[in-house]
């Protein structure tokens, strides 16, 4: 049996279908990242969850247990919210005991929470005294105090930088092995949930499109959107020109691009759509599935590795290299780019 189980769950907020007939299961100390854009209904779904909202239809089971004919404060289930949410008047250690300060024995609970945080000695600073990421922990230390059942992260690290977010997304993955806890993660972050989670959700629309672990997403897209929005794709219009056995070829402007991997089922004259990933297609080559005559406009560094952006007669194209391959990327420069069939996928593009 799943520790939490989400079926058939809807919310409207007026006209607007906020969570749109959702399902998913978690296993036992198993991490989940809901993954989308703003307004796909990510921390709809988490509030729904936690009871901070009532569904208009589905259920949530948590441990078998029915969570929505049980009150929010006795679901037991710990929430960190994206702005911490600590109380300024009190200090470190009356942020963590708030939820068991009535229990025995709760600032036994609470050194052990600082040495599980890395906060110890910090106890008695207060919220304004401490960094975000400090912050941040002791928001993470409050909700693991009542030893929740399930932890609720709505985007935690958002508000920090890019050192401090890789850091703490570390910090939060060894926490929750260590108690071996449940876990939602809610984040529009890519990078971020690769990272942290052992499956992705990935929300459009109050509605998941697709539920694997990250590389299962990243590399086998089950809809043009998940294609899109994981990673970085070249995107080409195109028309069903050829299908058989799950091969297809397109006509993109006169071009012919070819791939062994589809989605769905085609047709002659469908239009089509072909994802291939910047750091699949490559510089140079003649022949089947190349782009002649695409000209360099823009490149951008990244450390190891180099993007450069180029117009095409098929439409703007990116391409992903190593930065030691610099010499061959000089803005100006027209080369040809080989999208690889294999690392092609076509939806049709009703569905995008």
């Amino acid at each position: 049996m799943p520790e939490l189980a989400v079926s058939n769950l809807h919310k409207s907020f007026g006209a607007v279908h906020a969570v749109d007939g959702i399902d998913f299961t978690l296993d036992k100390g198993e991490i989940l990242a809901l993954l989308g854009p703003s307004g796909c209904g990510k921390t709809t779904t988490l509030r729904l969850i936690a009871g901070f909202e009532h569904p208009d239809a589905g259920t949530v089971t948590l441990q078998g247990d029915d969570l929505l004919a049980v009150a929010p404060e006795r679901r037991k289930i710990g929430f960190v919210f994206q702005n911490y949410a600590l109380f300024p008047h009190m200090n470190v250690a009356q942020n963590i005991a708030y939820g068991i300060r009535f229990a025995p024995h709760h600032r036994e609970r609470v050194q052990k929470l600082l040495a599980l945080v890395d906060l110890s000695g910090l106890e008695k600073r207060y919220p304004r005294e401490l960094s975000s990421g400090q912050c941040q922990r002791v928001a993470l230390a409050r909700a693991l105090a009542p030893q929740p059942r399930l932890l609720l992260l709505d985007e935690p690290l958002s508000a920090l930088d890019a050192k401090l977010r890789e850091s703490l997304r570390q910090e939060i993955r060894r926490i929750q092995r260590e108690v071996n806890l449940s876990t939602i993660h809610v984040t529009h972050d890519q990078d971020e949930a690769m990272a942290i989670s052992d499956h992705i959700a990935v929300m459009n629309a109050g509605r998941i499109e697709q539920i694997g672990t990250p590389s299962e997403v990243y590399s086998r897209p089950r809809s043009a959107f998940v294609a899109s929005f994981i990673g970085h794709a070249n995107v080409v219009e195109g028309t069903v020109i050829s299908a058989n056995e799950g091969a297809l070829e397109i006509d993109a402007g006169g071009l012919r691009l070819r791939t062994v991997r589809s989605s769905g089922d085609f047709h002659l004259g469908d239009d089509a759509l072909l994802f291939c990933k910047e750091e699949d297609a490559r510089l140079g080559g003649e022949g089947e599935n190349c782009v002649p005559a695409a000209r360099i406009i823009i490149t951008e560094y990244h450390g190891e590795m180099i993007s450069a952006h180029l117009e095409s007669q098929i439409g703007p194209l990116r391409v992903r290299l190593p930065a030691s391959m610099a010499s061959n990327v000089q803005v100006g420069r027209e080369v040809s780019v080989f999208f690889p069939p294999e690392a092609c996928q076509v939806f049709l593009r009703k569905e995008s």
